[in-house]
């Protein structure tokens, strides 16, 4: 007699994500606090308290945007698989592993920033955001080139996205790596995506007036 051979499911994997996101993304408002004040300090006292935390109210809102966008990432890749492997779950675990540091990363730049450590201020962050990027691209390569994907799939997207991912999670970490290097550069991390970002509306306006024909 034999037996199916045993496989994750989509639905237990799209699970597992969904738990650790949940709990990444609420640990993260821990990084807020009430301001500890004296009584009868007054409103004025409160509101500079309460200015005093801006570092942390940015961390905490684009950290939680940055794992909502991971999120979202994923579900889209997974949505076009039809089985899961060994190699594609590894590089899963990889990817769940980093999304559930994401929040010592952040109490990582905030202490590194209140110490006056700003040349390593970004470096943990960085290194993690980039890791996740490398981590979904592997998951995307691994799904075109071991025959995982369903029918349906956008496999030139995918492609696409998984050397976009690729390349993005490299320039990430090569920031934090080398730093000092790149200090000058720091404040035009941004200009590399410009082109993409132009490119792509350019393709949807495209499409956009190719379905309007």
């Amino acid at each position: 007699m034999t037996h199916p051979t045993f496989a994750v499911s989509r639905g237990r994997l799209d699970a597992l994500t969904d738990g650790l996101f949940a709990i990444a993304m609420t640990i993260l408002v821990l990084e807020l606090h009430a301001p500890d004040l004296p009584a009868g300090a007054g409103l004025p006292a409160f509101q500079e308290a309460l200015a005093r935390q801006w570092p942390s109210v940015v961390g905490y809102v684009a950290s939680f945007g940055l794992l909502g966008l991971f999120w979202y990432l994923h579900h889209w890749l997974t949505y076009s698989l039809r089985r899961i492997d060994a190699p594609f779950f590894a590089a899963n675990l990889v990817f769940l592993l980093l999304a559930a540091s994401f929040p010592f990363t952040l109490t990582l730049m905030l202490r590194l920033r209140s110490v006056g450590e700003g040349g390593l201020t970004l470096l943990p962050y960085f290194i993690c955001l980039g890791g996740l990027m490398l981590s979904l691209a592997a998951m995307s390569l691994l799904a075109i080139h071991r025959d995982l994907l369903a029918p349906h799939a956008p496999v030139a997207e995918l492609r696409r996205r998984g050397i976009l991912w690729l390349l993005t999670g490299l320039y990430l970490i090569g920031l934090a790596l080398f730093r000092r290097a790149l200090a000058p550069l720091m404040p035009h991390v941004w200009v590399p995506f410009v082109p993409l970002f132009l490119w792509r509306w350019w393709r949807r306006r495209q499409a956009m007036t190719s379905a309007a024909a």
